[in-house]
């Protein structure tokens, strides 16, 4: 295999080779010479030197003509180093000419003879040729273009040969320059990141059904203003269509027109009966309003990582999502390492930003590890010896004033109702400590509170299993960006409909809410709110979600997994579980303890998420007394 950073040596060495070891004689191109009578002797030395496998150096020569018959492309008549190739091609066909006349005039015998030897000399012939993929191409150089061209060629034929699951096939690695607009990224040709667009021009969405996504034969829109959602519906029979609005079979009335229709939601809300039928099977309103605002997404992954499974998830479910509107998505990626850290190479990205005027929602993925001590983020090193720095010094020095700028526009652009609200968010994943440590936990609110973000997600367990919480990791960022639901909605909605997911680990969440406020100016007012959602588990010892919980014993004080936790009493279910009393045993002391109520700060999920429970994060002192902790 030959990697493009290899490229030009492994050419270099080649020329030098070739330079050394001239082509054989057998090899090299027939040079015009009168014709000569075909021997036996002359048709095996022809069958034996046109059927070696070529060299190297010998590759030029037999690729140079594409067809000894074909005249060359217009392109390439004049190419330096054509002439050479033409003038080749032109020999072999007069030498076969001559053979043929030859053959012509022998007696029948003889020509019998010469037609078995020179079937035998087009096979072997033909084999030789099979190395011609490559035409020649147009270049100054006489020897490097034509043998690149070969090799390449060679590395076409093997990649395009490769048609079973077992073939080999070829993965090149791009070739990185030293620019400061170099942004380093790491992911398959499949998912490629979002092209640089000449025009920040955003244009419409391509009309297609919120229910099928399908672009339908027929595209209507709800008539009701507050609502606007697109449906694909069916005029006649064989129309494809979620909204049936066939002509009845009796009276071949229609009942519903574009001018007059609006979608089921509307019509249940009313409670008013529709008047056509609805053949798609889901109308749930949350997975069909769609967030049309421009989303800029910024990958920074740690160069550590074997691979980026997480940012590779959610860039991939972004681009799948605004794949009918490309020109409102734009993704930039870039590693996190030592001497990497230049904010130049995101100007373009927060210039196409500000060309539509910061009308757009922003995110910031951070993927990397975080010190157990502090919850500082690993921007440099390796697993063993790493090095670590709070969030805002990591944010100053790979995003710089870009991001100060487009945050104070967006903020500026949100305290009025005249546009968005934007979000602008940043998901930290990384181990637990950037979420559990009550030093970071306060540096991450502080960038919530100063109106740079408008959330901060992050784990707040001890280590965080990639394949269990990414799934749920990109529902959230799908929820917010795409669904355009509520931010603590949006974690309900995703992590806390996962029990996998939030068993193993609890989250995070600092998250701003905007209000209308009801005055002449049309202002909104931002509240700011920091929350851990946990799974209440009595059997994993997580009473509550609390794995800090501890002995109530002044002497003992062992924790949560030294403990045994049982529902003690009645046990309710539903809206009411949380009103279960508990009981406790410790494993070290022997101090048991029996009908001890949930704390009151303590708060159950809305809805269908039943052992889940939030309360504000981190917890105050009294807070943390009242589960046995001390110090």
């Amino acid at each position: 295999m030959i990697y493009p950073s290899d490229f030009d040596k492994y050419i270099e060495t080649s020329e030098s080779e070739s330079e050394r070891e001239p082509t054989p004689p057998s090899l090299q191109a027939p040079a015009q010479a009168p014709a000569k009578a075909l021997t036996p002797a002359s048709v095996r030395a022809v069958a034996s030197a046109t059927s070696q496998v070529p060299t190297p150096a010998s590759v030029q020569t037999v690729t140079s003509a594409p067809s000894q018959a074909r005249t060359p492309p217009a392109s390439q008549a004049h190419a330096p180093g054509s002439a050479q190739v033409v003038t080749s091609a032109a020999s072999q066909s007069q030498s076969l000419a001559s053979v043929n006349q030859t053959s012509a005039s022998a007696p029948p015998q003889t020509r019998a003879i010469q037609s078995k030897k020179s079937d035998a000399a087009a096979a072997a012939k033909a084999r030789s040729q099979s190395f011609q993929h490559v035409p020649v191409q147009k270049s100054r150089n006489t020897k490097r273009p034509r043998r690149k061209a070969a090799i390449e060629g060679e590395l076409q034929r093997k990649s395009a040969d490769a048609k079973s699951l077992n073939s080999p096939y070829l993965k090149l690695t791009p070739i990185l320059s030293e620019a400061d607009d170099d942004v380093e990224m790491k992911i398959d040709e499949e998912c490629a990141v979002t092209p640089v667009q000449e025009s920040t021009d955003m244009k419409d969405p391509v009309l297609h059904c919120m229910y099928c996504q399908d672009i339908g034969t027929y595209i209507w829109k709800c008539t009701n203003i507050k609502c606007g959602l697109l449906a694909c519906v069916a005029k006649a029979q064989g129309d494809h269509g979620c909204i049936d609005a066939t002509p009845d079979e009796l009276t071949n009335v229609v009942s519903v027109d574009a001018s007059t229709f609006r979608c089921p939601q509307c019509y249940r809300a009313a409670g008013t009966p529709l008047p056509y039928n609805v053949r798609g099977y889901s109308v749930r309103q949350e997975f069909t309003f769609r967030n049309y605002y421009p989303l800029l997404t910024i990958f920074l992954s740690w160069s550590g990582f074997g691979r980026e499974y997480a940012s590779d998830i959610v860039r991939r479910i972004l681009m799948e999502h605004f794949h009918r509107v490309p020109s409102r998505l734009r993704l930039a990626s870039r590693k996190l390492k030592a001497g990497n850290n230049r904010p130049s190479a995101f100007s373009p990205d927060f210039e196409w930003l500000k060309d539509i005027e910061y009308e757009g929602n922003l995110l910031v993925f951070i993927d990397t590890h975080s010190d157990t001590d502090t919850g500082n983020l690993v921007v440099s090193g390796n697993a063993a010896d790493s090095h670590s720095v709070p969030v805002h010094e990591l944010l100053h020095n790979y995003l710089g004033d870009n991001l100060r700028v487009a945050a104070q526009h967006i903020g500026k652009i949100n305290t009025t109702t005249h546009a968005g609200p934007f979000i602008r968010g940043i998901v930290i994943s990384s181990c637990g400590s950037s979420g559990r440590m009550t030093e970071s936990v306060d540096r991450l609110k502080r960038l919530v509170e100063m109106n740079i973000f408008d959330f901060v997600f992050s784990f707040a367990g001890v280590s965080t299993v990639d394949f269990l919480v990414v799934p749920a990791l990109s529902r959230f960022v799908e929820n917010v960006f795409v669904y355009d639901m509520g931010i603590w909605a949006a974690l309900e909605a995703s992590f806390g409909q996962d029990k996998r997911a939030l068993n193993s680990t609890p989250v995070m969440l600092s998250y701003a809410e905007y209000r209308e406020v009801d005055d002449k100016h049309n202002t909104r007012e931002r509240v700011v709110n920091t929350r851990l959602l946990a799974y209440s588990n009595f059997k994993d010892a997580r009473p509550w979600g609390l794995d800090i919980y501890q002995c109530s014993n002044h002497s003992c004080r062992t924790r949560a997994h030294n403990m045994v936790f049982h529902a003690d009493g009645k046990q309710f279910y539903g809206r009411k579980w949380l009103q279960t009393s508990m009981k406790t045993m410790c494993l070290k002391c022997g101090e048991k303890r029996k009908g001890i109520p949930a704390p009151t700060w303590i708060h159950q999920c809305d809805g269908e998420n039943l052992g889940r429970v939030w309360y504000n994060w981190p917890l105050s002192i009294s807070q943390r007394m009242e589960i046995g902790i001390t110090h």
